[in-house]
């Protein structure tokens, strides 16, 4: 089985975290406490996650 580099930003409420965590135990999942409008209520965290995801990236 082929695994890919996950990063999943969402909110703390979200139906789907342990399903997800199961079936991809090695993803970098992020919870936050924000509602519908992630982006406008917390975008500066959301893009320093994705910038160090994508970070992580270039050292494979």
């Amino acid at each position: 089985m082929t695994h890919y580099r996950t990063v999943d930003i969402d909110g703390l409420k979200i139906f789907y975290r342990e399903p997800y965590r199961r079936d991809l135990p090695k993803a970098d999942l992020k919870l936050l406490d924000t509602g519908h409008f992630a982006l406008e209520e917390q975008g500066d965290v959301i893009a320093a996650h994705i910038r160090r995801f994508a970070a992580s990236l270039s050292s494979l």
